[in-house]
């Protein structure tokens, strides 16, 4: 069996009883998000050369995006005391844009540096994240929009490349018929005006005024029917981007209003959309399947 979590203690806390006999003791764990998260930008000690006016700031060059969260990810390492981002803990995938250069004020979070970069990849599509061997990925909005491509063959083998897996989710009759279903235990779904949007403003950083109108994106039809329901993206750092040939050809404009035309065309109308699901550890008694584990259990295991 493989480990289920890869963290730090962040905290140990004992509470004595009234009755004096006995502590409440709570361990509590995070993920490298703490550190990303603690970790600041330092002058002289993260980004790159300042220009003379934004002396005792940060300043990052204009970079891939997956190079603008490589460097991030190395500037946390030196502010915690490291030489560098262990390659063998980050799986970044390359990204479809170049981000701006950019300048961060002294202590703004790293993880700040690294949201802006998903973000101007694909603004709540690109994802990063520490999976369960602590490592820290990134995921562009390919993984997103093909994860196909990302899926092994036997949707079993994780390689760096090919991260992505299909699970199934079913009740216990689905889980009794095929073992390879994960049985719900929570669900939560609707459909209603909060996940409507049918109007969005999406904007590069240092676009200019006379180009904002030409980047909204809306419906006319859906504005009509459910009212205007509006999202704005503005400021996204953005640079340029390309269309999977790996020649970055297309404008910050263009590329922004991709996001625009996403959300109107997905959210336009009312779906009944998920919103969580989830799956606990099941008892093999419960489900009508004989446990997997060792001799000693199944000795204990009362008889049926």
């Amino acid at each position: 069996m493989g480990p289920i979590y890869t963290g730090y203690v962040d905290d140990w806390d004992y509470d004595l009883d009234v009755s004096a006999k006995f502590f409440i003791w709570t361990l509590t764990l995070t993920d490298g998000l703490a550190i990303l998260s603690d970790a600041e930008v330092i002058p002289d000690n993260a980004g790159n050369t300042v220009p003379s006016e934004s002396a005792g700031d940060v300043a990052y060059d204009p970079a891939p995006v997956a190079d603008r969260i490589t460097a991030a990810l190395a500037d946390a390492a030196l502010s915690a005391g490291a030489l560098e981002w262990p390659a063998s803990k980050m799986n970044i995938f390359t990204g479809n844009v170049h981000v701006r250069g950019k300048i961060y004020s002294n202590g703004s979070p790293l993880l700040t540096v690294i949201d802006d970069a998903a973000d101007a990849e694909f603004v709540g599509v690109a994802n990063r994240f520490f999976d369960k061997f602590g490592v820290f990925d990134f995921r562009g909005r390919l993984a997103r929009f093909d994860p196909d491509s990302y899926h092994p063959v036997d949707n079993a083998t994780r390689t760096p490349s090919k991260p992505i897996l299909y699970w199934k989710f079913g009740d216990r009759p689905a889980f009794v018929a095929d073992a390879t279903v994960a049985i719900i235990s929570g669900l939560k779904f609707n459909r209603g005006k909060d996940s409507l949007i049918n109007a969005v403003l999406a904007t590069p950083e240092g676009i200019k005024d006379s180009d904002i109108a030409g980047q909204f994106v809306k419906d006319a039809t859906s504005i009509g029917k459910y009212s205007a329901r509006s999202k704005s993206f503005p400021n996204l750092i953005t640079l340029e981007g390309h269309d999977g040939g790996g020649t970055y050809n297309v404008s910050a404009n263009d590329e922004t209003k991709k996001v625009g035309d996403y959300y109107v065309d997905n959210y336009k109308t009312p779906r009944t959309r998920v919103r969580q699901i989830i799956v606990r550890t099941q008892d093999p008694r419960q489900t009508g399947r004989r446990p997997r584990l060792g001799r000693a259990l199944r000795r204990r295991a009362p008889p049926t």
